[in-house]
């Protein structure tokens, strides 16, 4: 046999053997062969441009999504199936481990209170199921925080000997009702479409109610531990009902937005749709779109109205033209023709009488010849300028249309910029501020106890708070300064120009201007207060990184008693 050490010869044998052995000369053959003649393990080729396409397909609106992302394009250029596999491993561990365990907490929320304060903080978990009326997504993120509030206190465990006699008081109804509230009203409003799930809820919720001592709850933990897991596969289910839903969604925009071309109309639209369909959904924010688009689409439908009523006009105007310039041409030739006649009878006239009529007549035609080409004259100038303020109505109403659609990037209720519009401010500033060597600094606010006055004084109350800070912000800026809505209460500043320590004396200005101005709920004077966190950015860093900076700042400022500005450096 041949020598085979270079790949040269190794290519050549295999496509030998596959002639002699009369295989079918497919990619799978070859590099079968290719792998036994040169003693190679036959691995399949890694399909380094499909996963590169996949990786670049993945959102990258959080920085949880980011960092997958880039994990996976990194694994991709190793061109590896161990290295894909491993970060694919460790993507599901952390998926598995962010998934909600509402039976697990639900265990720790029971050991918490039997070992503090109990009557207290059954009091307190009362008052959260009440606070949030049964919303999984917000009740479960409190009674977490609420869970590790009273793990870190020193005090739980000095008085959990004390409080463990109280257990077995009536402290335990109370621990136990809520429990059962937690079971009805938040796990059975989640698993309502789910009816095996509701009813194993449901029925674990009598079954708590109807408890003597807490050993006849301790003896359900298998149930509870079973309907745990089951939540945990319907949660990770929808989440991957919606993830699909999404998908498709971002497709359809997609071609919508490669059919409409030049409808520059049209854009705007796709765009906030291509932008909410690149991060996870919210029940506000798709209301907050599905309003905005409302109020785009009518705008925008009475502007294509008139848009189309200037363009018949300008179609009438010029079928007018064409008609009117026929109708010359022939009262052009019936003048030519009647030149012609007058030139045969001067070439017969046999006298000056003869010759003076005809005059006449050649005078006459000639008058009438003139008047009528005035006319004309007249007719074509009137039709111009009429043409003229026709295209002056079209430009005017495409602007309109344009300005229609630009509308989708800023907020409706306050007419700050939305997160599409911050998104592209934030990269323009950045770029501006590395040309130039200038400073930029960004700042979260976030309005104090938004959620009371929600609460107190209804959601109108909260959406006039929310103009009343927006307006307050836009009137004491400079005009260099950007604000935008980055999310229920929380605004985005961004501030050219301006170093770290400038750009907190702002936002401390703007906290006494806002405690000055007069804002009424119900006739009732409400002080309105803001938390504030404010951050330098680099000119190569993400805004994401910057944001997350600035938003640490903020809740920094809100553990320190509110109505505060905390800044954050640059990362050495």
């Amino acid at each position: 046999m041949a020598d085979c050490s270079q790949p040269s010869d190794v290519a050549r044998e295999a496509l030998r053997r596959l002639a002699v052995r009369k295989i079918p000369p497919t990619p799978d053959n070859y590099r079968s062969l290719y792998h036994e003649i040169s003693g190679t393990p036959a691995t399949d080729a890694f399909p380094e441009r499909a996963l590169k396409h996949v990786a670049a397909s993945l959102p990258r609106a959080t920085p949880e999504q980011l960092e997958a992302a880039n994990m996976l394009e990194a694994a991709v250029r190793t061109r590896s199936w161990p290295e894909f596999a491993a970060v694919l491993r460790e993507l599901t561990q952390r998926k598995i481990e962010r998934t909600r365990n509402w039976g697990h907490l639900l265990r720790e929320l029971t050991s918490a209170v039997a070992a503090g304060d109990t009557a207290a903080r059954v009091a307190e978990l009362d008052a959260l199921v009440l606070a949030c009326g049964g919303e999984g997504d917000q009740l479960y993120p409190r009674l977490l925080g609420t869970l590790r509030t009273w793990n870190n206190d020193p005090a739980a465990s000095t008085s959990a000997g004390a409080d463990g006699d109280k257990f077995s008081g009536g402290h335990f109804a109370d621990l136990r009702d809520a429990l059962a509230d937690l079971l009805e009203r938040v796990l059975g409003e989640l698993l309502e479409d789910v009816p095996e799930l509701h009813g194993h809820a449901l029925r674990l919720a009598r079954a708590v109610r109807e408890a003597q001592r807490p050993q006849d709850i301790a003896e359900r933990r298998g149930e509870f531990r079973e309907l745990a897991y089951r939540v945990q596969w319907v949660s990770a289910e929808r989440r991957e009902l919606q993830d699909t839903l999404q998908s498709v969604l971002r497709l359809i925009v997609q071609n919508v937005a490669e059919l409409v071309g030049d409808d520059q109309w049209l854009h705007g639209q796709m765009a906030m749709l291509g932008d909410l369909l690149s991060r996870p959904l919210t029940q506000q924010h798709l209301e907050d779109v599905e309003r905005r688009l409302k109020d785009v689409v009518l705008k925008q439908s009475a502007l294509r109205d008139n848009l189309k009523e200037a363009k018949d006009n300008i179609k009438a105007m010029l079928e007018g033209f064409i008609a009117h310039l026929s109708s010359f041409t022939l009262s052009t030739a019936g003048y030519s023709d009647k030149l012609g006649g007058f030139a045969q009878r001067i070439g017969r006239a046999e006298n000056v009488d003869a010759l003076a009529e005809l005059v006449q007549e050649v005078l006459g035609e000639t008058r009438a010849m003139q008047i009528s080409a005035q006319n004309s004259h007249d007719e074509m100038l009137e039709k111009q300028q009429r043409v003229d303020q026709a295209e002056r109505e079209i430009a005017r109403l495409q602007r309109e249309l344009a300005e229609a659609s630009a509308m989708v990037r800023h907020d409706q209720l306050t007419g700050a910029l939305n997160r599409k519009g911050l998104d592209e401010t934030f990269e323009r500033e950045q770029q501006r501020s590395a040309r130039r060597g200038a400073p930029l600094c960004v700042a979260v606010i976030d309005l104090d106890n938004f959620k009371r006055l929600n609460d107190t004084y209804g959601h109108r109350a909260g959406d006039a708070a929310l103009v009343h800070l927006s307006q307050t912000v836009r009137e004491c800026l400079r005009p260099q300064d950007v604000l935008a809505r980055y999310g229920g209460e929380e605004f985005v500043i961004l501030l050219p120009d301006t170093e770290l320590d400038a750009a907190a004396s702002v936002l401390v200005r703007l906290q006494r201007e806002l405690t000055r101005r007069l804002f009424l709920a119900n006739n009732e004077r409400i002080l309105i207060t803001f938390s504030a966190g404010v951050t330098p950015v680099a000119a190569a860093e993400d805004r994401n990184a910057a944001l997350e900076r600035a938003d640490a700042a903020m809740y920094r400022a809100k553990q320190a008693g509110r109505n505060r500005v905390e800044t954050s450096p640059l990362p050495a």
